[in-house]
């Protein structure tokens, strides 16, 4: 199922990007199933909690520790949350999810009146806080009681009902917290969703999918913030024009494009926003995130094929690519799209260390990759010679993006200025 496996790739970049949160989403999505059986919720209210659980925490992936570390930390935790909330409610699968998302750090105590605040959302409120004290160098067994008075301590923020399953139920069976870490969090969340998610969303959900996770990547740096659009835009169009001796038919290129970096998810934000040249260790964690894409990806190849070209963007004819060193034909054609695309997008785009540069350099920088073998002559000559349509079309995908982007921000904005500065 497209969401299990989408829901296992953030997963995966989370790890990646803090290998403390690695099980966190599985074992705050185990816990918050169980209480919600205890619960009695219905079937539909079972999905929306697992699948929010599922992604509770996927806005970390796309803050920026320059901005958003100290909202986070010290003043406004819902960060993250309302990053979730606002990309996922683009898809009406995931409206009540997304809802539930947005408040699962409200404090029982501290809820407003007004605010209609659902039931799940305190569920992974005191779930997330039980996964959060649990360390992974001790025996669970031996936690259980210091976790217990972590939580009798600030009892007040929890939900009466949900911290009474707490009590009788979770609390007193050692195998739920066995489970938590005896079982692999890939594992654990795909079993979990399979059998929670009765409703699966329509097949042509994975646009609307792919096009919030590119959402996610790109918005972590001010500088990425419409590259994968961008990518997707000039891939499609190349794609489509029927130039090419494409190997295989791929009718969801353009999501390619938008995942084809999803491994930078699982990079700091300081090396994606360095104004200047990085280092060589920079340089080293940055290149990964092609590897990382991979990771991320690899358990979707089987049922979308063309996702596995997605790795290759910065594959070279040559064989000097990374980060599987492939060389000549062993580069499908469609990989050979996406890299020129990912080129021409970077190239024309403004980054931290210089600012859009003209046609003429252009041409001047993808014709020598072209004579020394780095990318494919056929492709790069299309591109220069309609270079005015191709930079069109990168304009109008870079304009829709940094409207969303601009857009999330001012929400963003305005939601901590009215919550958390009381700004009428």
């Amino acid at each position: 199922m497209l969401i299990v496996y989408l829901v296992k790739s953030l997963n995966r970049m989370l790890g990646l990007f803090n290998p403390q949160l690695a099980p966190h989403l599985a074992q705050v999505t185990y816990l918050s199933r169980k209480i919600g059986e205890h619960l009695g919720l219905s079937p539909q209210s079972m999905q929306d909690l697992v699948i929010a659980s599922s992604i509770h925490d996927i806005g970390l992936l796309s803050l920026s520790q320059k901005e958003s570390y100290i909202l986070l930390e010290d003043h406004f935790p819902e960060t993250h949350s309302l990053t979730v909330s606002l990309l996922f409610n683009k898809s009406p699968f995931f409206s009540q999810p997304s809802k539930i998302v947005q408040y699962h750090h409200c404090n029982y105590d501290k809820a407003k009146p007004n605010v209609s605040i659902p039931l799940e959302s305190f569920i992974i409120r005191l779930a997330d806080r039980l996964a959060i004290h649990i360390n992974p160098t001790e025996p669970i067994l031996e936690q259980i009681e210091h976790i217990y008075q972590y939580i009798e301590y600030s009892k007040n923020i929890y939900h009466p009902d949900v911290l009474d399953v707490f009590y009788s139920i979770i609390k007193k069976q050692d195998y739920l917290w066995l489970d938590l870490v005896s079982v692999p969090p890939d594992l654990m969340l795909e079993k979990i969703l399979l059998e929670s998610i009765i409703h699966p969303p329509e097949d042509n959900i994975f646009l609307e999918i792919a096009k919030i996770i590119g959402y996610l990547i790109d918005f972590k740096s001010h500088f990425t913030a419409s590259h994968s659009f961008c990518v997707a835009e000039i891939s499609s169009w190349l794609f489509q024009s029927g130039k090419f001796p494409v190997e295989e038919h791929c009718d969801y290129i353009r999501e390619v494009g938008f995942l084809h970096d999803i491994g930078k998810l699982a990079i700091p934000i300081e090396i994606l926003e360095k104004p200047g040249k990085v280092n060589s260790k920079e340089w080293n964690i940055m290149r990964a995130h092609a590897y990382y894409s991979h990771i991320a990806l690899e358990t979707m190849y089987d049922k979308y094929h063309c996702l596995k070209y997605a790795p290759y963007h910065h594959e070279k004819l040559d064989g000097s690519g990374y980060p599987f060193g492939l060389r000549g034909e062993k580069i499908p054609i469609i990989a050979r799209i996406i890299a020129v695309a990912d080129v021409f997008t970077a190239i024309t785009e403004n980054r931290p260390y210089r600012g859009e540069l003209s046609e003429n350099d252009v041409i001047g920088i993808m014709k020598p990759m072209v004579d020394s073998s780095k990318l494919d002559k056929d492709i790069v000559d299309y591109v220069l010679t309609n270079f005015k349509e191709a930079k069109q079309r990168r304009d109008k995908a870079e304009s829709l993006a940094r409207q969303e982007y601009s857009k999330l921000r001012e929400n963003i904005k305005q939601f901590y200025e009215i919550e958390v500065k009381g700004v009428k």
